[in-house]
């Protein structure tokens, strides 16, 4: 806590400010809208260059007024230049308005008004608003769409970097659910971060930030949101939105009830070698059974033109979720037959989660002020009941039953502050985070096959960042930050302390940017160093029961993964390039092992890899070619990864996985006339290593929609047909440690058709201003 202090202490005194004079002003569009990170230039009059700076997210700008300037030039790519005379005796230049440009390719016109993906500070921002993508259906829609974002079987992914964390509007999305219920109408814009600077958690591998279309006329609006979907069985959900916004005041409602079905064909096998050969193959058929009730409420109010303050608070429930298996399984020693079992295990679940965030901001001259807290308790309960048939090779049968119930509760509460200012040319931020979490876990298994296990788990972690960012040169922009982290969790097992289970860390880490043009192309090169820690259920000590010959058990001695990344991406008019080179410390690897001398049941657990680089690299081009917008990405995947794992004989040997893998994407949009627009999308991802696995199978994906909107798209429609290839069917072989190595083919219901229909009357967006507080943790949890 002493270094996190004189951390802050040493922002605080660097706020002093210089007394030359300074030159303001906003660099605004056409549709008065902020242009940040545009270039601002002042010159003497032969064109010489004098200073200069780039404008901030709110499209403003200042730097010092040298006594040689004459002229103000301000461009960005996209708008044609402006140059202004400096007025004697004036030192603000109010809103600057940039005017939209077009570019011609051959005869053919690209449209240009802002380019549709753009490096804007240290995101990749999509304009979402008056392009293909507001057609699309929901944000996950959009994000599938935006370069280096994938999104599989309900899994977002950026760069290969992770899952992200994702805000909407300020406010950090906890629930997958808030993505379905946001429609790509509604959204403005879309931030994608690849390398998260100082002022987030380290944790935090890819951040997406989401801005909703802005709304300034009061009164009372409403939103009704229905969809339906048929992949097998019927499933869909109901979603009513209400607005109210008088003068200052802004408070929005969400109530939504959701019905989903999932279904997976798969075959398991699992060789096992040691004395004997064991072979555990398996064939499994898997249904899930999802309903959600949500509520949200959120409350603003703005205190005049610089304050706002403001609360948020959501509800959901998963009253009866329901899970059911049917395995057939047989046990083969020496390609002999052992024992074989029939099973069916039916899994409740049921959730209930409160969550609230209250806020404040201001601005104070030129201090910008965010002051967030949030409070989180989930309960969650599984009872699982597995009825089963065991029958020997001498055709002896045994049915047997086994029960497991497992309750948790989580509780979280923190708090950050955020402060930045103008500093030297350039923006100083700084800031803090604290946040606690506690983790009850109660398993209990009354047939005793396994052990009971009650733990705990409490989490502390203390948090400081200072971040810097300012032109050099012409044209160079510098992001630099430090931020400190001290982590420290206890661990208890029945009531008990386990010293050797917990952990203490202290940490910096530090990051640094610099975006700089080549010519007309913007470029921006990135370094940072992250950390994962272990999620709880992979701390956890007990041994959950799956099948008759399948447990998992946690690891509480696993070390956080370390990442060490420098990525390099370019934009050039409707070309986007990602580049990244990792180093990988201590990641988390699935690891299978016997449970107490017993070959016939395998344990799956988790342990930390060997470290190790790996490489990606992409490349989109989306332009719009009359009514015609086309996007084409390719990506390339490689590792250098190695692991020692037996043969096919049982002998242990060193395997290299360091394939490079492919992914290619085409996808279509037509403005077609009478206002509909269609979607035809393709994909095809290659075969692949991923760490300490194999993907055996390369497959296709197609999906297509039509979207038609009446009443000024008050009134839409969108039917979607997805995965229409139903070719989704994945083979992965898994080295997990020197006795094992397990094979795994799924098949999914992913041919799915849907119908959403929308009415919206008076619609407004949300002035929430609040970030929330603790994400990290959250999203551990």
């Amino acid at each position: 806590m002493k270094v996190l202090m004189n951390l802050l202490l040493a922002c605080f005194l660097l706020t002093s400010q210089l007394s030359a004079q300074q030159l303001r002003g906003r660099v605004i569009d056409q549709a008065s809208q902020p242009v940040p990170y545009a270039n601002v230039v002042l010159t003497r009059s032969d064109s010489t260059y004098v200073a200069g700076c780039v404008s901030n997210e709110a499209g403003e700008f200042q730097l010092v007024l040298a006594s040689e300037a004459a002229l103000l030039r301000v461009s960005y790519i996209g708008y044609r230049e402006k140059v202004l005379p400096l007025p004697e005796n004036r030192t603000d230049m109010g809103d600057i308005v940039l005017d939209e440009d077009a570019l011609v390719l051959q005869e053919v016109v690209v449209k240009a008004s802002i380019p549709v993906t753009r490096i804007k500070g240290d995101a990749l921002e999509t304009t979402v608003s008056g392009s293909v993508l507001e057609k699309v259906g929901t944000a996950n829609d959009v994000l599938s769409k935006l370069p280096g974002v994938s999104l599989e079987n309900g899994r977002l992914d950026v760069f290969g970097r992770g899952e992200p964390l994702i805000y909407i509007n300020g406010r950090e999305v906890r629930d997958a659910d808030e993505l379905a219920q946001l429609t790509s109408a509604e959204i403005e814009a879309v931030e994608v971060v690849s390398n998260p600077g100082a002022r987030y958690a380290k944790s935090v591998k890819a951040v997406i930030r989401i801005r909703t279309k802005r709304r300034t006329d009061d009164g009372l609006g409403v939103s009704e949101r229905t969809y339906v979907s048929y992949a097998d069985q019927w499933g869909g959900s109901q979603q009513l939105n209400l607005y109210y916004r008088h003068g200052g005041l802004d408070v929005s409602g969400m109530v939504a009830y959701s019905d989903g079905y999932f279904r997976r064909l798969g075959d398991l096998t699992i060789d096992t070698y040691l004395a004997d050969h064991w072979k555990n193959r398996a064939v499994t058929a898997e249904t899930d059974r999802s309903r959600r009730l949500t509520t949200n409420l959120s409350v603003d109010y703005a205190l005049g033109d610089k304050q706002s303050v403001g609360g948020n608070y959501r509800f959901f429930r998963d009253p009866n979720s329901r899970h059911g298996q049917d395995f057939t399984s047989d046990l083969l020693k020496n390609d002999e037959p052992y024992e074989s079992v029939v099973s069916r295990m039916d899994n409740l679940k049921q959730t209930s989660n409160h969550e609230a965030n209250i806020y404040y901001y201001a601005k104070w001259g030129d201090w910008d002020v965010r002051l967030d807290a949030s409070l989180l308790r989930r309960k969650q309960k599984l009872n699982d009941a597995t009825s089963q048939v065991e029958t020997s090779e001498e055709g002896e049968a045994r049915p047997s039953e086994v029960h497991t119930y497992n309750n948790t509760a989580n509780t979280l509460y923190a708090g950050k502050l955020v402060v930045s200012r103008p500093l030297w040319e350039g923006d100083l931020t700084f800031g803090g985070e604290y946040s606690y979490t506690s983790r009850d876990n109660t398993y209990v298994n009354p047939e005793n096959v396994i052990p009971n296990n009650l733990s705990w788990v409490q989490e502390r972690l203390a948090a400081g960042f200072v971040e810097y960012e300012r032109t050099l040169l012409k044209n160079v922009r510098l992001r630099a930050g430090l931020r400190f982290e001290d982590t420290g969790f206890g661990y208890y097992e029945d009531g008990k302390f386990q010293p050797g289970q917990s952990r203490h860390y202290s940490n910096l880490f530090p990051s640094v940017s610099l975006g700089f043009p080549i010519g007309p192309v913007q470029a921006q090169l990135a370094y940072s160093s992250d950390v994962t820690r272990p999620s709880y259920d992979m701390l956890n000590d007990r041994v959950a029961y799956i099948t008759r010959y399948t447990y998992v058990q946690g690891n509480p001695f696993l070390r956080p993964q370390t990442v060490q990344s420098l990525t390099l991406k370019a934009t050039y008019r409707w070309w986007q390039l990602y580049a990244a080179l990792n180093h990988s410390k201590d990641e988390f690897s699935m690891y299978m092992d016997i449970y107490n001398d017993d070959p016939t049941i395998s344990v799956q657990t988790y342990v930390n890899s060997p470290s190790y680089n790996w490489f990606r690299v992409s490349l989109t081009a989306s332009p719009t070619i009359g009514c015609w917008s086309p996007r084409w990405e390719a990506r390339l995947y490689k590792q250098w990864y190695s692991v020692d794992t037996p043969n096919d004989a049982g002998e242990v040997v060193t395997r290299r996985l360091n394939r490079w893998q492919p992914r290619l994407r085409w996808d279509n949009a037509f403005r077609l006339p009478a206002g509909f627009v269609l979607n035809a999308d393709l994909g095809w991802v290659g075969k692949m290593d991923d760490g300490n696995s194999q993907s055996l199978r390369a497959y296709w994906n197609a999906s297509a929609s039509l979207y038609k909107g009446f009443f000024d798209d008050r009134l839409t429609f969108l039917l979607k047909g997805d995965a229409l290839l139903d070719s989704y069917k994945n083979h992965y072989r898994g080295y997990s440690g020197t006795i094992s190595v397990t094979d795994t083919r799924n098949r999914f219901n992913s041919r799915t058709v849907s119908l959403t229909v929308q009415y919206k009357f008076n619609q407004k967006k949300s002035k929430y201003k609040g970030t929330g507080a603790g994400d990290a943790q959250k999203f551990r949890l």
